[in-house]
């Protein structure tokens, strides 16, 4: 009888559930169970483009795979040998490894190896199992939280104003801008801003001076870090009872968006000074 040329593929995806940014590695095991030594062996794997940084290794026998773009479907690894002796009963192992790179939204990354082995015979093809995983974008959120200090400053009593922003999401925060409009109540205002930030472009607008931060350059607001604004000032004189309040909004850009909100209101009470005299006379000598 003549020997048998028969062997199995099969593909493994380790972690089983990579999120964006974490290592991914395919494994794809060639196993001669047939009755004939493999003489010649082409593998062929698609990646999908969400997978970045890719690197190979391959069996003794097998160069480095000829890489080459196919559109819409990712990067195609082929490998290929000849003169190779893969007896019956032995495997060869390839391995693919990467990352997951950022997706927008949910993106089912799946593929299977296609082999095709042959002996001075006959040659056949076989195609592994599939491996998918479905990876999730990273979450944008965000907290802008206001504090006035103190609570209800007098005429000639400083006040500041404490703007904490913290990335509460999954993704980086790439830019971010705030704005606050102060009231005209307030007099003699200095600012503090994070090292990333420059000074604040100043404007006068009705109802008050507003200030505007904004990056000049690449942010990378990791999730979990907050930054610190600061406007400080000295309650100054009016003529009238007068309520001075405000809110912040910011807004932070991200790779797949944008996030904006507003601080919550802050606000206080200056009563107008009053103005009343006596006049008293007097005469000396009484009589």
């Amino acid at each position: 009888p003549a020997p048998v040329l028969d062997y199995t593929v099969v593909k493994s995806q380790a972690p089983a559930s990579p999120g964006v940014g974490e290592a991914i590695a395919y494994t794809i095991v060639v196993t001669n169970t047939g009755s004939v030594t493999i003489e010649d062996m082409v593998v062929s794997d698609t990646i999908s483009p969400v997978i970045l940084g890719v690197t190979t290794t391959q069996p003794g026998g097998f160069g480095a795979p000829v890489v080459t773009s196919v559109a819409g479907t990712g990067s195609r690894y082929v490998w290929s040998a000849s003169g190779l002796s893969i007896l019956p009963g032995t495997s060869v192992t390839f391995t693919i490894d990467g990352r997951v790179g950022l997706v927008c939204a949910a993106t089912v990354v799946s593929n299977r190896t296609q082999v095709r082995a042959g002996t001075a015979c006959a040659g056949t093809s076989r195609a592994s199992n599939q491996v998918s995983v479905t990876v999730q974008p990273p979450t944008s959120g965000m907290s802008v939280v206001k504090v006035q200090n103190p609570a209800s400053p007098g005429i000639g009593e400083a006040v500041t104003y404490t703007i904490t922003i913290v990335n509460t999401g999954t993704a980086t925060i790439e830019a971010l801008s705030v704005t606050d409009t102060i009231s005209p109540v307030l007099v003699g205002v200095t600012t503090t801003e994070p090292g990333a930030f420059g000074l604040p472009v100043v404007t006068s607008v009705s109802g008050g001076t507003r200030y505007a931060w904004s990056t000049s350059g690449a942010l990378l607001m990791a999730p979990g870090a907050s930054y610190v604004f600061t406007i400080g000032g000295t309650v100054g004189p009016v003529c009238v009872d007068t309520i001075a309040g405000n809110t912040a909004y910011v807004v932070a850009n991200l790779a797949c968006g944008a996030v904006r909100m507003s601080t919550n209101g802050t606000w206080f009470s200056v009563p107008a000074p009053v103005l009343d005299y006596t006049v008293v006379k007097s005469q000396a000598p009484a009589s």
